[in-house]
């Protein structure tokens, strides 16, 4: 070798070797000025205020903000429920206790909560807290907004108003961003700030959808060059931070305004499957949500969803230590066989469980179709909106009232399902629909004077009545999803789902801050969907591994708990749809192969090539992209 051969390759290696001793002091440095500190959070939790923990840095903040971090999404979420509003402190003007001792943790000054946070809630407000501190040259703002604990507000959520109403928005959330959005200009011009803006908001549930909404409105701004906080700051895409958790759907399914369009790809929305609140209101009504989709695995997504699930549960049982709490129940949901019973009046057990089908598909099918049944958002304006606005408002008109949606729901269950009324209402629907009313009226008020809403009785019963016969005329014209609901089993496990500790318990299991083993699935809950004529038997394998199997319209038993069996008149098996499976059926007629991406709510037809074989005949499935 050459000596100037010899000298290049010393040189290189020097500098090689300087590169790394340069990077190595930028990583000592980075991480000794922004140490993940672990550090307690207080949150509202049924009846009481709970304690748990949450890891946090500053260097959340120095990666893109269209870069999903499983980290912060854990943060975001911990802040979201620290923002709920305390139920022990009873002073209605210092609430948002918790998400400002929280932040004071972190290192946020100049904490101030909007009015609303600071009087008993009212039908449309809305509870805004903010907070600064100075990162990188930068202002960072963290936004908390009141998800829980917030009483009439719940008018609010059911109010959706027109298409016309709001820009299209779902009115109630659309109304809730604007108050976030005037509190963060009041904040940015009252505090003086000037220069690089990096804000952090999240919210949950309600203030999720209020989260998404105002983040998707300022995505808008940002694209478009409108200086909405003023000329003094500059607010980047790259800079917007935002988490929404288990959001209910609050923008307009618009083609002009795509809500999945990179203009929103620093927005996510952390959604369980299993859980209702997400799905209203409805797809089929006309709305979607902004950014993107990260859907938490389930059956559906995740091919080995047991031992997933497994790390799930310690997490889940780790944070509440009485009662239901803690207790995953959804694995309690089982789908019920009309065919099964003679009548109404049953004891449901387990051995009317027919088919392993999850409660994700149960609810996307009844809440489609029930927004069928309701009609258009004019429709249901005109019908409902006025009297579920009562019905809520008048349920917190008293001080200090903890009620929920949940017991509102569970109260009407109980009553429907501890007597022998729900037989005379199903021979009613069937037979005599015109006495559908009449015979409700008694159940419904039952109900309502037991929730202590003995003023203004007229106009909600009406209003619940109507409620009631739309649930029952969907169910009518899909009769096998009706014995379901006659199960307090599986009502309270559909409710459990948006239990705020399940989605803490699983954005910790996939979390190495919490975990030394995460879960690590695909978060785009894509699945693919086989649909076949019902009498033909087939298998689903990987390599030697029975994934699946149906034979004579009964699912064979398997180690997977792979969704399958007879639903709706034809065989369906559902499969995750980032592995390769070998699928043999009997017959090759009517074989239909669907791609879902809910995140999209997309579907897509796969193209099916059969290979004749011994066994019948058999075509591949391949991962999706």
């Amino acid at each position: 070798m050459k000596k100037t051969d010899r000298t290049v390759r010393k040189n290189r290696l020097l500098s090689g070797l300087l590169c790394l001793l340069l990077l190595c002091a930028s990583l000592m440095s980075s991480c000794a000025s922004s140490p993940l500190k672990k550090v307690s959070f207080t949150y509202q939790s049924g009846t009481m205020d709970e304690e748990s923990y949450m890891y946090y840095t500053d260097g959340f903040f120095r990666r893109p903000s269209t870069e999903y971090n499983a980290s912060l999404a854990t943060a975001s979420l911990s802040f979201a429920m620290s923002s709920f509003a305390s139920i022990e402190d009873y002073r209605y003007d210092h609430r948002y206790v918790n998400g400002e001792e929280l932040l004071e943790e972190l290192g946020f000054r100049d904490i101030t909560a909007n009015a609303f946070f600071h009087e008993k809630p009212g039908t449309d407000s809305f509870g805004v807290m903010i907070g600064r501190k100075d990162l990188d040259g930068a202002t960072l703002l963290a936004v908390g907004l009141r998800g829980a604990n917030y009483e009439s507000e719940w008018a609010s959520n059911f109010t959706i108003g027109t298409e016309t109403d709001a820009g299209g928005y779902h009115k109630g959330f659309y109304e809730a961003s604007e108050i976030i959005l005037g509190e963060l200009k009041n904040y940015v011009s009252s505090n003086g700030l000037q220069g690089r803006i990096k804000m952090w908001i999240s919210g949950y549930s309600r203030a999720g959808a209020a989260c998404n909404v105002a983040s998707g409105r300022l995505d808008e701004f940002i694209r478009d060059g409108v200086p909405f906080l003023g000329d003094a700051v500059q607010l980047a895409k790259e800079d917007l931070y935002s988490y929404c958790f288990e959001a209910p759907q609050g923008a307009p399914l618009d083609e002009s305004r795509y809500a999945k369009s990179d203009t929103f790809s620093n927005i996510f929305c952390i959604i369980n499957p299993n859980d209702p609140v997400p799905k209203v209101p409805m797809t089929a009504m006309g709305f979607t949500r902004f950014g993107r989709e990260i859907l938490l695995p389930t059956e559906l997504s995740d091919l080995h969803f047991d031992q997933s699930l497994e790390t799930v549960r310690q997490q889940y049982s780790r944070l509440r230590s009485f009662g239901d709490w803690g207790i995953y129940r959804i694995s309690d949901f089982s789908v019920y066989d009309s065919g099964k019973f003679s009548g109404f009046k049953v004891s449901l057990s387990s051995s009317g469980s027919v088919r392993n089908w999850t409660q994700a598909q149960y609810l996307d099918e009844l809440l489609t179709a029930f927004a069928e049944t309701i009609g258009s958002r004019e429709d249901y304006t005109a019908s409902l909106q006025d009297g579920l606005r009562d019905l809520f408002r008048l349920a917190y008109a008293r001080k200090n009232t903890s009620a929920s949606l949940k017991d509102i729901a569970l109260q009407f269950a109980r009553e429907l399902l501890m007597t022998d009324e729900i037989s005379v209402l199903t021979d009613d629907l069937m037979h005599n629909r015109s006495r559908l009313r009449q015979d409700a009226a008694p159940i419904i008020h039952r109900a309502l004077l037991r929730m202590g809403l003995d003023t203004e009785l007229a106009a909600i019963e009406k209003t619940v009545i109507d409620l009631v016969n739309a649930l029952f005329s969907t169910l009518l014209n899909r009769f096998y999803m009706f014995p379901t609901l006659l199960s307090l089993n599986n009502l309270k496990a559909v409710s459990s789902a948006h239990y705020p500790e399940l989605c803490l318990a699983y954005l910790r299991a996939m979390d190495p801050n919490y975990v030394s083993d995460p879960v690590s699935v695909p978060l785009d809950g894509k699945y693919y969907v086989l649909t076949i004529s019902s009498g033909t038997k087939v298998t689903v394998r990987q390599g030697s591994e029975l994934i699946a199997a149906v034979e004579d319209d009964l699912p064979a038993e398997t180690e997977y708990q792979v969704p399958n069996g007879l639903w709706a008149g034809m065989i369906r098996i559902v499969l995750p749809a980032h592995e390769t499976y070998q699928v043999t059926v009997s017959s090759g007629q009517s074989v239909t192969l669907t791609l879902e991406d809910p995140g999209r709510v997309e579907s897509t037809e796969q193209a099916v090539s059969f290979t004749q074989t011994a066994e019948g005949y058999r075509f591949d499935i391949a991962p999706a992209d």
